[in-house]
């Protein structure tokens, strides 16, 4: 397997993973409300 190949499988998992947690949003919308997460989470501390 290549790195490129590898890098696509991991690619493919991590979205897999976060669509789950975020149905029907585009990922633009995903990307915002993660950072927003992290800004909260930062704050908070």
């Amino acid at each position: 397997m290549t790195n490129e190949t590898h890098r696509l499988r991991a690619q493919a998992a991590i979205l897999k993973d976060v669509a789950q947690d975020y149905p029907g949003r585009t990922i633009e919308n995903i990307i915002a409300n993660i950072e927003a997460r992290i800004k909260a989470k930062e704050d908070a501390t």
